[in-house]
């Protein structure tokens, strides 16, 4: 399991209409919050921040499924959580004992 110190912020294009965009609202950001190796390891954290009620999201986990050797050209299996989520999914990997505060530096 290999922890990512910056967080990689990207915006989605998710479905809004019109009137929304017109009014200036944003986009809901996700972000990645962990690299995996193997899809596994990913499944067990996601398992683990969906029973605090985070949705999380597992970017490649098929790509790397079908071709398991591309994990380093692609940086692993992804762990996304939305911006909005992200301080209270540090607290519960850091109870979990997933990352430490010297990762967080």
């Amino acid at each position: 399991m290999l922890f990512k110190n910056e967080y990689y912020k990207q915006k989605i294009e998710n479905t809004m209409n019109k009137e929304e965009k017109s009014t200036g609202t944003e986009y809901e950001k996700l972000v990645t919050v962990f690299s995996f190796n193997f899809a596994y390891e990913a499944y067990i954290v996601r398992g683990r921040l969906e029973s605090e009620g985070i949705e999380c999201f597992l970017q490649d986990e098929y790509y790397l499924q079908l071709n398991p050797f591309a994990t380093s050209a692609i940086g692993g299996v992804k762990l996304q959580v939305w911006e909005k989520d992200l301080n209270r999914t540090i607290e519960i990997l850091k109870e979990s004992g997933y990352i430490k505060d010297e990762d967080l530096n």
